[in-house]
């Protein structure tokens, strides 16, 4: 529009006015220049487009590719995670005269926390392990503490002993790694307890009277001197114990004010739930904490607990 209104301001001056000596008449080129104008514009918005939707092109490019990948991992993680649950008991033991219960809620669809249960003719073990870190890495190391944990069972009638096998296997087979463990031996019949850690958080024992007592046994975590030693404690046990062994995702899992949950909580519900069964008990705590952080997305960390009750 502006070059015809010049164009015809031209032509109103020259031959209206005749203030410019003008013999030509502008204004009909008005509308073929302004039709080029708007070509070259037009034409130069079709180029930017054009650039802009190949860069578009290699970002979606970018995207599928990345999206294959996203998929390839999906399936690799699903892989791990099935391996890993392959690994864990499928079921807890029938044990007579002991009620176990477990729970277990990896941060991540797969995590670095293990526990196995198996029984023996005169009771049952329990162990459970807390590999430091997250994700596919943790659980690998994980899946291989529980295949030692397997291979050397048969001594865990003395759990300090079972854990000094595996720490030696540990180091040599897997270094650098940071493993935290506790194991326990039940013996039904001869009422007693064997109990040994590796820099685990404690093992909680409550008696028939309600009394809750805190063992931790001496012992570094597993991984970090191949020479370590690992105390044995052994407790007379009677019918109305409990023994709660965890991980520290229970105790150290923390809600939107930046608070951790904390032993005493702990305590506090398995002091609430005395008269409780085992599965009752673990699903109480597990409720709590869940409660406490507000969902189980929120987990930091994995979450392992094994509840005994001795009838």
């Amino acid at each position: 529009i502006a070059p015809m209104v010049i164009l015809g301001l031209h032509d109103v001056l020259a031959f209206g006015f005749k203030i410019i000596p003008s013999n030509i008449v502008l204004y009909v080129y008005g509308l073929p220049f302004l039709l080029f104008i708007i070509a070259i514009y037009l034409v130069n918005i079709f180029i930017r487009a054009l650039r802009q939707s190949k860069e578009l092109n290699v970002q979606l490019q970018q995207l599928l590719s990345d999206a294959k990948k996203l998929a390839f991992l999906e399936k690799e993680l699903e892989i791990a995670r099935s391996i890993q649950n392959q690994l864990l008991p499928s079921a807890i033991p029938d044990i007579k005269g002991v009620e176990i219960a477990v729970k277990f809620q990896p941060a991540l669809r797969i995590g670095g926390d293990i526990y196995n249960v198996f029984k023996l003719k005169d009771g049952a073990v329990i162990f459970i392990a807390d590999v430091v870190g997250h994700g596919i890495p943790a659980a690998m190391i994980a899946s291989m503490v529980n295949i030692l944990f397997k291979m050397f069972q048969m001594l865990s009638v003395d759990p300090g002993l079972l854990l000094r096998s595996l720490n030696v296997n540990i180091c040599n087979m897997i270094p650098q790694t940071f493993v935290t463990a506790a194991c326990l031996y039940v013996n039904k019949y001869e009422q007693y307890l064997r109990i040994a850690r590796a820099g685990h958080p404690s093992i909680i024992v409550q008696n028939s009277n309600g009394n809750i007592q805190e063992y931790m046994p001496h012992g570094k975590a597993l991984g970090l001197k191949a020479d370590n030693t690992f105390e044995t404690l052994t407790l007379s046990i009677v019918s109305g114990y409990k023994i709660i062994i965890y991980t520290d995702g229970i105790t150290e899992a923390v809600n939107g004010s930046n608070e951790m949950f904390g032993i005493e909580r702990l305590k506090a519900i398995i002091n609430d739930t005395k008269d409780y069964d085992a599965q009752t008990t673990c699903e109480k705590i597990y409720d709590d904490v869940m409660n406490f952080i507000g969902d189980a997305t929120n987990l930091e960390d994995d979450i392992t607990m094994v509840v005994i009750r001795i009838l």
